[in-house]
């Protein structure tokens, strides 16, 4: 039961300044629609540009209650005036601030202005705090973290970048594993490829997110080089590097086995009609991607860095590489293109783990208990 409309509810607000939608601003969408079939009441605040229309829409479909402070004049002042004016109104209970990056939402300033009107629990989650700046971007960092209750990160790993490189208290911190829905009931999620073609005929890879350097579509088009004629790949999603990755394709050769998607709404349906994910990433924690393609079964062959080998069992549920390492990432594909078996059981061990570990409800059981004891001390 949905307690939006509840008075008496505990009101969680979340805040967001990330300048797109990618996994983060998926994170804290999520949140907020599961978090209100709690005892809890929700209301998202973000100061985003255009860019970041899909993670509006979400929120718009569902729903949800929300501030858009993107359309404040382009002021400093105005819009901490705003916000400010917000946390009057609004009376929280608890403020989340969603952390893409480490050096977001102020620096983490928003909690100490959050403070001065009387917000007595804030909690904040870090996605990418292996991510480095300036001796005064941390300085700044670490003042307004002194105002946070409580560190949310998505992975063990991070909690030792945080510990490290900003220098946050571990009594601070909790682990809190991404989750997803189970998308059982949409799509057919039962293992072995092809699901649409003639064994041998046709295999799928997949990459999926924002396309950016750091995320390693290059290195997914360098990959295609070196397999086999009816190996095709998908790349899903856009951002500024399209026009650079179309121009290595035509410099390849390799226009009619490499296809560009654009963002798609349905995943898992889309997921469902491939065969194998790739995600050569240079720098990621606990990427959605590679839960969206557990929950249908498909085996990832990954760079094992960060968060990721919590996620990825090498040769379990997939298989870790080195990132930047096309030779090995050939090798793991070729392996799971000609050893069915291995594909197979990899393919039943992902869509295990997944129910196991990272299902949408572990996340939100977790989240909620982290909000409960702040209401209780408090």
């Amino acid at each position: 039961m949905n307690n939006n409309n509840s008075k008496k509810s505990p009101l969680v607000v979340y805040y967001c300044d990330a300048s797109y939608t990618g996994g983060a601003e998926k994170y804290l969408y999520y949140l907020a629609k599961f978090i209100s079939s709690e005892r809890f009441r929700t209301h998202v605040i973000f100061d985003q540009d255009s860019s970041a229309y899909k993670f509006v829409s979400l929120l718009s479909d569902e729903g949800l209650p929300f501030t858009d402070l993107s359309e404040t004049e382009n002021n400093g002042k105005m819009k901490y005036s705003r916000l400010a004016g917000l946390f009057r109104k609004l009376k929280p209970d608890i403020l989340h601030i969603n952390l893409p990056g480490p050096f977001d939402a102020g620096y983490s300033l928003i909690a100490p202005l959050a403070r001065i009107f009387r917000v007595k629990n804030i909690v904040s989650t870090e996605h990418l705090p292996m991510t480095s700046s300036f001796p005064k971007s941390r300085l700044l960092k670490g003042l307004g973290t002194r105002f946070i209750n409580r560190v949310i990160t998505v992975s063990y790993d991070n909690k030792m970048h945080i510990i490290r490189n900003h220098h946050i208290a571990e009594s601070k911190i909790r682990v809190v594993y991404n989750g997803i829905p189970d998308p059982v009931n949409n799509i057919d999620f039962s293992p072995g490829y092809s699901r649409r073609n003639k064994w041998g005929k046709r295999f799928n890879l997949v990459i999926v997110g924002s396309l950016e350097e750091r995320k390693g579509q290059a290195d997914a088009v360098k990959l295609m080089k070196r397999l086999p004629d009816y190996v095709n790949l998908f790349i899903v999603g856009d951002g500024r590097a399209k026009t650079e990755l179309k121009e290595l394709c035509s410099k390849l050769r390799l226009e009619e086995r490499v296809n560009f998607t654009g963002f798609i709404e349905d995943i898992f349906e889309f997921l469902s009609g491939m065969d194998l994910m790739i995600h050569p990433a240079r720098i990621d924690a606990t990427p959605y991607v590679i839960l969206e393609a557990m929950a249908v079964g498909i085996p990832v062959v990954s760079s094992g860095i960060y968060g990721i080998p919590e996620l990825v069992e090498d040769k379990k549920n997939g298989i870790l590489t080195r990132p930047g390492d096309i030779d090995a990432l050939a090798e793991a594909v070729m392996l799971l293109l000609n050893d069915r078996e291995l594909y197979m059981d990899m393919s039943r061990s992902a869509r295990e783990r997944f129910l196991h570990k990272f299902k949408i409800e572990n996340c939100i059981k977790n989240t909620v208990n982290i909000y409960n004891d702040l209401l209780g001390s408090s």
